[in-house]
């Protein structure tokens, strides 16, 4: 029952030691999502609710992210 009670606590221990490391790369990795996700959205290279439903922009909006729209004007 000794050794029974050894090997739960080597497994439950590992398995907390794992549990914490992918935790912290899961907040990790959405931390740098909202952060990409955000600086996008400032550039403006996100698509705009007008460009979602296929409208057209004006022609004075250039998008930055999008060198080839300049040269169309």
């Amino acid at each position: 029952m000794k050794n029974t009670w050894r090997m739960y606590q080597y497994l439950m221990g590992n398995f907390f030691e794992v549990y914490k490391v992918v935790a912290l790369h899961a907040l990790m990795l959405r931390a740098l999502y909202d952060t990409a996700y955000h600086a996008a959205k400032v550039m403006g290279c996100l698509p705009t609710p007008d460009q979602e439903r296929g409208q057209q922009q004006p022609l004075s909006w250039i998008s930055p992210c999008r060198p080839d729209e300049a040269k169309r004007f």
